[in-house]
Order: C-alpha cells, then sequence, then structure tokens
C-alpha cells in the first residue's frame, strides 16, 4: 500500500487483468474497480493510466458490453486529452464493436486509428475483420483480407480462421478448402479453433464423413490443443445427420484424448437418442450427466424430450428408407411376374402386401405420430429418481464415489500425462452439491410428464 493507505496502481491493473481473463470476463467487477481508482476519497494518489483502461476496454470487450467499452473509451479521451490512444485499447474498442455487430463503429474507430498515423499491426486488422464477419458483413472481411499483404500486415492463423469462418457462414466448402491449403503453402498451422470452423461448416452441410476426417487429423496432430470444443462441433454435426455411428465414434475419440464431455457433449446425445426416440438410450445419457456432477440447463430438458425438427427429419429419412424398400420389393415382384407369366405362376396380393408391411415394421409415419408420445420414457425417469434417491440416503464412499467417477466420466485408465493435465484444466466437471442430482432428476421426471400430457401425475411428483 502506498503512505495513504490506498493500494498501488500496479497492484490495480493487476487485477483488472484478471478480470479481463478470468471465464466468463470479471466486466461488473473491472468498472467498478475503475470507478474506484477515479474517486479520489477512496484511493488518493491513485490515478487511471493508459493500461487500466486498456484492461477495462477489454474485459469489456469479451463480455460483449460494446455500449460500456464505447463509454470507458470516451472517458479515457476526456481524462488524456492530449495524448491519443495506444493501439491496444483501440484494438480492444473495435474487438467491442465487433462482437457487437456494431461494423461502421469498429471501421470508423479502425480508419482513425490510421488518420492519426499510428502503425497499425496484425492484432488491429484482425479485430476489423472479425468485426465484419460478426456482422454479416462477408464482402468487407474480404476486403479487409486482401488489403492486409498490400499494407505490409502480415496474416497468422487468426486471421485465416476469421475469414473460414466467414465462408462457413455462406456455405462456401470448396473455398475454404482452397483456403486450407493456402495456409499450408504460407506456413500457417492449424489451431483448434480452425479444425472446429472446418467440422461445424461441413457438418452443416450434411457431410459428417468429412467432418469426422477433420476430427481424427486434428487427433493426428500433436501442436493442436484438443478441448472438448471440436469433438462437441464433430458430434453435433453427426447427430444433426442422424448418423449414430459416426456420433459413437467421435465419442470414442474423445474418450482417448482424455477429453471429460461437456453439458453440451451431453445436450447433443440427449438430441440424437430423442430424435430417435430411444428413450433408454436418453436415460442411461441422463443418468450419465447426473453422475458427471453437471448440472443440467433448459435445453438439456428440451433434448430430452426430442427437439421436434429433428425427429421430423429422422421420421423422413425412416419414410425414405421405407419407400425405398417397397420399389425394391416392387421391382422384384413385377420381375417375378413376368417370369410367372412365361412359366404360368403368379404372385399372390398377398405375399406382395406381407412383405411391404414387413418392410415397415417399426416405422410409424410422422403424421400419424402423436408430438408427446415420449414411451416409456416416464417410467424410465421414474427409476433414475429412485437411484438419485438411494444414493441421496446411502451415500457411497470415497474408494467407491471416486471409481463410479472415473467410469463415469470417461476417464481412460492409462492416459498420457498431457492427457490427465487437459482434464484437470477448465472443462472437468465441478463437485456437485450434496442432493442436487436428485433435484434433477425430478425436473426431469416433470418435464417429461408435463410433455406426455399427464397432468396428474405431475401434480402427484411435485407434492
Amino acid at each position: 500500500a502506498t503512505k495513504t493507505g490506498a493500494l498501488p496502481l500496479a497492484f490495480y491493473n493487476a487485477a483488472l487483468r484478471a478480470c479481463k481473463r478470468s471465464r466468463p470476463p470479471a466486466h461488473v467487477e473491472a468498472r467498478r474497480l475503475l470507478l474506484e481508482m477515479r474517486d479520489d476519497k477512496q484511493t488518493p494518489g491513485v490515478t487511471p493510466d493508459a493500461r487500466t483502461y486498456h484492461e477495462v476496454v477489454a474485459a469489456l470487450a469479451r463480455a460483449h458490453e460494446w455500449r460500456l467499452a464505447e463509454r470507458t473509451f470516451a472517458e479515457m479521451r476526456a481524462a488524456f486529452p492530449n495524448h491519443d490512444p495506444n493501439v491496444l485499447v483501440v484494438t480492444s474498442l473495435i474487438s467491442a464493436y465487433g462482437k457487437g455487430g456494431q461494423w461502421e463503429k469498429a471501421n470508423c474507430a479502425f480508419e482513425t486509428l490510421r488518420e492519426a498515423g499510428t502503425p497499425v499491426d496484425t492484432g488491429v486488422y484482425n479485430a476489423l475483420l472479425s468485426a465484419a464477419v460478426s456482422a454479416a458483413r462477408y464482402r468487407e472481411a474480404q476486403k479487409v483480407f486482401d488489403r492486409m499483404p498490400t499494407e505490409g500486415v502480415r496474416r497468422n492463423t487468426t486471421t485465416y480462421n476469421a475469414v473460414l469462418t466467414s465462408l462457413g457462414r455462406q456455405r462456401r466448402l470448396r473455398d475454404m478448402e482452397s483456403l486450407r491449403r493456402e495456409m499450408r503453402r504460407n506456413g500457417i498451422e492449424s489451431n483448434e479453433t480452425t479444425f472446429s470452423v472446418l467440422i461445424t461448416a461441413f457438418g452443416n452441410a450434411g457431410e459428417c464423413e468429412k467432418a469426422c476426417a477433420l476430427l481424427e487429423e486434428a487427433c493426428d496432430t500433436p501442436w493442436v490443443y484438443k478441448s472438448a470444443v471440436v469433438f462437441n462441433s464433430a458430434l453435433g454435426a453427426c447427430v444433426k445427420a442422424g448418423d449414430q455411428v459416426l456420433a459413437r465414434r467421435v465419442l470414442t475419440l474423445m474418450k482417448g484424448e482424455g477429453i471429460h464431455p461437456t453439458l453440451v457433449t451431453y445436450n447433443t446425445q440427449l438430441m440424437g437418442a430423442s430424435a430417435l426416440r430411444d428413450w433408454g438410450e436418453v436415460s442411461d445419457i441422463y443418468r450419465s450427466l447426473l453422475r458427471s456432477g453437471q448440472p443440467p440447463d433448459a435445453i438439456t430438458l428440451d433434448c430430452l424430450c426430442g427437439i421436434e425438427k429433428l425427429q421430423q427429419a429422422n421420421d423422413a429419412r425412416l419414410e425414405q428408407e421405407a419407400a425405398a424398400c417397397r420399389a425394391m420389393e416392387c421391382a422384384v415382384a413385377g420381375d417375378s411376374t413376368a417370369e410367372g407369366a412365361v412359366g404360368h405362376d403368379t404372385v399372390s396380393p398377398e405375399v406382395t402386401t406381407a412383405s411391404t408391411s414387413a418392410s415397415l415394421d417399426g416405422v410409424v409415419p410422422d403424421s400419424f405420430r402423436p408430438r408427446n408420445d415420449l414411451g416409456d420414457l416416464c417410467e424410465r425417469l421414474r427409476v433414475v429418481v429412485a437411484e438419485e434417491t438411494r444414493l441421496v440416503r446411502n451415500p457411497p464412499g470415497p474408494a467407491e464415489s471416486d471409481a463410479g467417477e472415473g467410469s463415469e466420466r470417461g476417464v481412460s485408465i492409462g492416459a498420457s500425462s498431457a492427457t490427465a493435465r487437459r482434464g484437470s484444466f477448465h472443462n472437468t466437471p465441478p463437485p456437485a452439491l450434496p442432493g442436487a442430482a436428485l433435484t434433477f432428476a425430478y425436473d426431469a421426471l416433470l418435464r417429461a410428464l408435463h410433455i406426455a400430457g399427464r397432468g396428474e401425475e405431475v401434480e402427484r411428483v411435485f407434492s
């Protein structure tokens, strides 16, 4: 502390830096600290400097609070009227505008910086490029990208990732592959974001085989840090395409890398299983989620009972498969009828009807399936509630609990030390509160009963 008892400026700036880097960014606390520093009564002798304002604007940018970032920047200009803002704080302001979809403001801040004669670097261009992509100004993004070499500014991985994101949103997959080849020619290495953007784009286009091939390439690339994000991108692509075989392959790769499933992972699995109306699998996935210690959210409960759009897509696929079977059987029956005409033999209409009915076995047309048909999901969730009730009344011992958590969370035995370190980072499930899983089990049961139209049972369970 200083002679007046106030904390030194360096301490405040370090605290602001920590606010910026926290997940999620502690932008409210950063703003509070700035106001405290500007109050002479609270902090006599401590005055915010340029770095102080940069850290606050950067924290607000990461929190997508562009209006507060703009206000803080204006306050800095008023505090230092005779000094032009440095490139770092303007970069953070452009980033804040970009995340708020304010392309014109971002471009204006960039041009103001250039008119002041301040040298601009790759970071400033990347912020402007991301602002254009966020605002869906894809032509402007391409212009910024093309302008960088003429201005003598080097492109890096972040630059290419922004353009890949732009191309992916436009479904320009061939251009994305061409840009990836350009990255390799220029010696620009791909990172996790690169693979995640590519996987998401190909997955949205229905090319889940290509998405999984990219995931395997990422796993085989030793310098690429892999978190659950890239695996969730591939898993989502497989679920949207209704390919459960590839989805299981993604989960196997994820387990092999020692990556803990996140809530997004479980939600995506629930989405896929409920689209197939495999209620046994749905209850098993939800049980695993509860045992992982992660709290489900509103999206989880939606996925649990089925996303109507995905269910319709799955029903359409089943209808197409059934139609193909019927067409094939009709063709075979036609050939047999022709042969019978030569050999004075005929095919009984009952045989054709029976074979067609057999091809539709287990397939209920979408128009006849009620949207609140949850099968035996409610009964299966009652079993989950009963299991969690027993665990609350008779909690397992430490050794048993550790063994159970390891098996549920998919931690591979004998994983490398690097894998173990990755597993201990930010996506490691937090410890659950006692009895929380039972509450979440009841939440799921109540939602399922409500969707199924079993109002009386909802009241009994709730009471």
